[in-house]
Formats: C-alpha cells, sequence, structure tokens
C-alpha cells in the first residue's frame, strides 16, 4: 500500500513545501517520511565535518526555498526512492557539486 501511495504522490513530480522536506545527511531525504536518494551526488558521511557541513547546507537551501519539486526516478538500493530534488528551478544535487559539499556520482 505505501509502494502504491508514493507511485501516485512521485510518479512524474511533486510540488513540496520546505516543511515537507528534511534531508537525514547530504544525499538522502525524507518527504513525508519517505526516503529519498538524491541521484547524481555523493556527499560525505555523517560522523565527519564535512558530512555535518554538507547536511546543514542542504537543509538551510530546502528552509530558503521558493519552489521545490520532487521528479522521481526509479527506486535504489536500501528501497530508498531516487530523485532528483529541483530547488527553484535548480538540481539540488547541481548546487551541492557546484558548492564543493559532494561529488558527481
Amino acid at each position: 500500500m505505501l509502494g502504491f501511495r508514493i507511485l501516485v504522490l512521485l510518479c512524474c513530480f511533486s510540488l513540496a513545501k520546505a516543511s515537507e522536506i528534511y534531508c537525514y545527511d547530504g544525499d538522502t531525504c525524507y518527504y513525508q517520511d519517505i526516503p529519498m536518494r538524491l541521484i547524481n551526488v555523493d556527499t560525505p558521511e555523517l560522523g565527519t565535518k564535512k558530512g555535518y557541513a554538507a547536511k546543514k547546507f542542504v537543509n538551510d537551501i530546502l528552509k530558503n526555498a521558493t519552489n521545490i519539486r520532487i521528479n522521481y526516478k526509479g527506486e535504489g538500493y536500501y528501497k530508498r526512492f531516487l530523485v532528483d530534488i529541483v530547488v527553484d528551478g535548480k538540481s539540488l544535487s547541481e548546487i551541492i557539486i557546484r558548492n564543493g559539499y559532494g561529488e558527481r556520482y
């Protein structure tokens, strides 16, 4: 049942409010308790200064966003949904990479 809800919710895209998205680390986010993995980016793991900096950077970007869109791309490892989160018209993955908080994956 959860899979069907998610499919309906994220099939093509979903508009989201900043308050509905929380990023656990730099590349793993949750939307309404649904785990999502950002595509095309890998950030340092939590437990490191760089990992915590990436998490803070991503959550700050989302908190200050005017428009957030989630583009569903498939299902990945650990049953997380692979997504491209678009913030104010720009890919969050690209923003992370461009600002030095992650690497292309």
